[in-house]
């Protein structure tokens, strides 16, 4: 079974975690319900996406998998959703609050975007910009109107990471610029 071949591929990870992605959802056989006691037991949480399930069944029994390891079951109505999907482990992981300020297209230009912080008790944020074309330029200015250097920045090829450590609560400008496309 995938899952057991995954958990093995996992072997002395510091934080382990399965993706599945399925078209249907297997069933509730005793080798799987045993593959899901073993991944529970080791900690391991699997989190599943359904895409084009074509049924409430598959979307049960998906949502029956990652709910005995303390995951979540996604479903995955449209390519735009799969953006979203992988902040959404990521914050549940870290058990952390997640915000989505919405899906903008790069034109070339800077793009002004209003966020709030609504209190000062956040320890960090974490700011999380997809693109397919990438992110040629940011920058933050917080809620004096300064500009803010961040504590964190890691760029992918089509995601950048920033991190503010400890930011004070108010309204704060987030400018990118991106690839038009």
């Amino acid at each position: 079974i995938g899952l057991q071949k995954a958990r093995e591929l996992l072997d002395g990870s510091p934080r382990p975690v399965i993706v599945l992605f399925s078209a249907s959802a297997p069933s509730g056989d005793e080798q799987l319900n045993t593959a899901l006691d073993q991944l529970k037991k080791e900690k391991v949480r699997v989190y599943t996406i359904g895409v084009d399930t074509g049924g409430t069944d598959s979307l049960t029994e998906l949502s029956r998998i990652a709910g005995m390891t303390g995951g979540i079951s996604f479903e995955l109505p449209s390519q735009d959703m799969l953006l979203e999907i992988p902040g959404r482990i990521l914050a549940d992981m870290n058990q952390t609050k997640l915000r989505s300020l919405g899906c903008f297209t790069g034109d070339g230009e800077s793009l002004a975007i209003n966020m709030s912080i609504p209190d000062s008790s956040a320890e960090a944020v974490n700011l999380i910009l997809f693109s397919g074309a990438g992110i040629t330029d940011f920058e933050v200015y917080g809620q004096d109107g300064r500009r803010y250097n961040p504590d964190f920045v890691r760029i992918g090829e089509q995601y950048t990471l920033i991190r503010l450590n400890n930011p004070q609560k108010g309204s704060w400008k987030l400018f990118v610029k991106g690839e038009a496309g």
